[in-house]
Formats: structure tokens, C-alpha cells, sequence
């Protein structure tokens, strides 16, 4: 009997020493990287929801995602340009012969150096995508709600550490990339309240949702910065995390180009082009949010970093574009499109669809002097519509010319 009780006491033991460890751990705070984890996989599962229409230029669901990423700018304790009383910088754009307003978004962490304050570090990620088509929706998570993500969840990292920075950071989310870099072209051409010699280097996270795969984060441009590779080494030295790729060449695929061509040091991150990057298939559930998490981080010491360096300058190769020097004066595109034409008359006189119709186009824009600019475009349309038996034919030629003030 007394062995009996004995066996009993000890599995009551075994038992409650059990269910204490199990609350224990049920009750263990996450940690900071955890919570890093989940803030960047809801910013990028709320970016690319179907809702959020692909971000395409046009679309309620790019404004949908616009306020979006104002109301998290707020809550992170960004503050707007000064003298602006919202983040948004609006700007006129034109796509074929479509006038329509894009948003850049940007947001301040004021410096507190008396001088150095006046230096600014942007950060930018650009928030729209390819919007919808007869495919399907485009998420756009890794390319490019990765990158907006990362630049909210940096924002916050800086902000959280409470360590007074002595230069300026903007975190700017830029709108119209996948329309030919135009929000970041206009943020460099824009009226702010600094000169563009005013902002030190530029950041632009684009696809930066695929660490593991990638096996690295590549930060090309990254020599563009005369103190870049001893400021890596530094931050470098805080974490476990492969750096591959800092060339001194400016990317020109992304929003870095505009800055590099008036002479700012611009790096480009991203972790690779693994994604189904342009497809209905760049969904949120396939991106490396621990992936993310520890490239946040990480940015997030290099920036203190360059906010507290004694100084930034750009290598020698740059610093004849930021004196005024000779940049790219002469823009050229073209266009082409083809598809199927619909037609519908209240009379029913005419009615199609499946008639073949193309529009193709060519343009070029040539800076006169620094805000005078010339535009040149033509487009020619071929549409079609049928007519009993037979099929009308309609044919346009468009050749705008503009001279604007930009």
C-alpha cells in the first residue's frame, strides 16, 4: 500500500510539473524577432489580398492600399515633409493618352543633430503593381508588398531603439515603378523643402521576400558611397547575415536610377528574382517572413549607422552629376499593344467583339533646361467593329507635342 501511494504521489508530480511547463510555455512572450515575423506578413498579406485589385495604377485597391500605408506611417510615428499636412505627394502623370494622378508616400524620422538633421537618408519601396487582366489578379506580394513592408517595419525598429539619429530618414513608398520608375523620377524632380545635394544615399527595397531561398541579400550600389563598405562592415559585424553584391553601379531597373542620375548614392535590395515575380502567382503565402524579419534588422543598424557617421559623400564618378553636371537629357519609349476590340451601339446597328484591333506608338521627352521639358509622342490606333456582314473599320493617328515646366 505504501508503495502504491508513493507510485501515485510521483505521477501526481510528473503530472503537475507537466502542465506547469506547458503553461509556461504557453505563456512565453514572443520574442522581438517573432513579432517582427508576424507585423511583416500581415503588412504584406493585407498588400496583396485580392481586394487590394493588383495596386494597378486606376484601380480602388491601389487607394485602398494608399491609406494603408498612411494609417501604419502614422502609427509608427513618421511625421509629413514640413509644411506638408499629409504624407502624400501628388504629381501628374501621363500613360498613352491617359492623364492620371500618382501618390508618393512619404514620411519623416526627424535627425537631431543641429546640423547633420539637414541630411537626409530615404528609404524607399515602391507600393503599386501590374493591377488585373483576363489572367487573373496580381498579388504583387514579393514585388513588391515585400519591400513596402520592410520599409514600415524598419521605420519601426528605428523608432523602437529610441537612439537619437543625427540625420534625417525618409521612408517614402513610391508610387508608378512598374509605369517606367516615375514616382521616384518625381520625387527627385519634385520641390521639397531641401535641395536633392541635401539627401546623402537612397535605399530601394524591391523583392526582398525570398532570403532563404536566395541564400543571400544583395545590396548593389552599395559602393556608390565613399564610406559604404566600412559602414557594411560595422553593421555586418551585429548580425548573422550573408551580404553578396555591393558593385558601385547603379541599378536601372528600379527606383534607384533617378537618384544615381542626379548624383545620389543609391543602393538597391533584394534578395533575387526567385518569386514568380509578374505573375498571378507572386502570392503572399510563398514569401521568407523570418527572412524578412532578419533583413529589417539589419537595415535597420546599417541606417543608424550612416544616420551617425561623421560623413557621407558619394564616389568621385557621382559627384560630377550632384555639382550640375551632364546627366541623361534625351528620354525615349515605344508602345504596342494588340488585342480584341468591343463595340456596343444603343441602336444595335453595330455591335462587336473579336474583331482584332492594335495600337502601337512611339515618344520621347528631352529636357530642355533643368524644368523646361519637351514631349513628343504619336500613336496610331486601328479599331473595328462589325456591321451586318461586313466589318467597319476605324483608324486614329495621335501626334501630341508639349512643351511643359516641370
Amino acid at each position: 500500500m505504501t508503495q502504491l501511494n508513493s507510485l501515485l504521489k510521483h505521477s501526481v508530480y510528473v503530472l503537475l510539473c507537466f502542465f506547469l511547463a506547458q503553461g509556461a510555455y504557453a505563456q512565453a512572450p514572443a520574442t522581438e524577432t517573432e513579432k517582427a515575423t508576424e507585423r511583416l506578413s500581415r503588412h504584406v498579406h493585407i498588400l496583396a489580398a485580392d481586394s487590394m485589385e493588383g495596386r494597378g495604377l486606376g484601380t480602388e485597391g491601389r487607394l485602398k492600399a494608399i491609406r494603408y500605408i498612411e494609417s501604419e506611417m502614422a502609427a509608427v510615428g513618421l511625421q509629413p515633409l514640413p509644411g506638408a499636412d499629409s504624407f502624400r505627394q501628388e504629381f501628374e502623370l501621363r500613360i498613352a493618352l491617359i492623364n492620371l494622378k500618382g501618390i508618393n508616400l512619404v514620411g519623416m524620422l526627424p535627425g537631431s543633430d543641429p546640423e547633420l538633421r539637414e541630411e537626409y537618408i530615404v528609404v524607399g519601396a515602391h507600393y503599386d503593381h501590374l493591377g488585373y487582366s483576363e489572367r487573373g489578379i496580381f498579388p504583387g506580394a514579393d514585388d513588391n508588398a515585400s519591400g513596402v513592408a520592410g520599409i514600415l517595419e524598419i521605420a519601426r525598429m528605428l523608432q523602437e531603439k529610441g537612439e537619437p539619429l543625427k540625420r534625417s530618414i525618409l521612408f517614402v513608398a513610391f508610387d508608378a515603378e512598374e509605369s517606367g520608375l516615375i514616382g521616384a523620377e518625381k520625387f527627385v524632380e519634385a520641390a521639397k523643402p531641401f535641395p536633392n545635394s541635401a539627401i546623402k544615399a537612397m535605399f530601394s527595397l524591391d523583392m526582398i521576400g525570398m532570403y532563404e531561398k536566395k541564400g543571400s541579400l544583395e545590396l548593389k550600389g552599395l559602393e556608390t558611397l565613399a564610406e559604404g563598405l566600412s559602414l557594411l562592415e560595422r553593421a555586418e559585424s551585429q548580425h548573422d547575415i550573408r551580404i553578396k553584391g555591393t558593385a558601385p553601379t547603379i541599378e536601372r531597373r528600379t527606383d534607384t536610377w533617378p537618384f544615381g542620375q542626379v548624383g545620389i548614392p543609391a543602393i538597391y535590395v533584394n534578395t533575387g528574382i526567385i518569386s514568380p515575380y509578374h505573375t498571378p502567382q507572386d502570392k503572399a503565402n510563398l514569401l521568407d517572413y523570418p527572412g524578412m524579419a532578419k533583413v529589417s534588422a539589419f537595415l535597420s543598424d546599417l541606417l543608424t549607422e550612416m544616420a551617425l557617421a561623421p560623413s557621407l559623400s558619394p564616389i568621385e564618378n557621382l559627384k560630377n552629376l550632384r555639382n550640375g553636371g551632364s546627366a541623361k537629357r534625351l528620354n525615349t519609349g515605344a508602345q504596342f499593344a494588340m488585342g480584341n476590340a468591343f463595340n456596343r451601339h444603343r441602336s444595335a446597328a453595330f455591335n462587336s467583339f473579336g474583331v482584332v484591333a492594335f495600337e502601337a506608338g512611339l515618344n520621347a521627352e528631352y529636357k530642355l533646361k533643368n524644368r523646361l521639358e519637351l514631349s513628343l509622342a504619336t500613336l496610331v490606333e486601328w479599331h473595328g467593329a462589325e456591321l451586318g456582314e461586313s466589318i467597319l473599320r476605324r483608324a486614329s493617328l495621335t501626334a501630341p507635342c508639349i512643351c511643359a515646366i516641370i
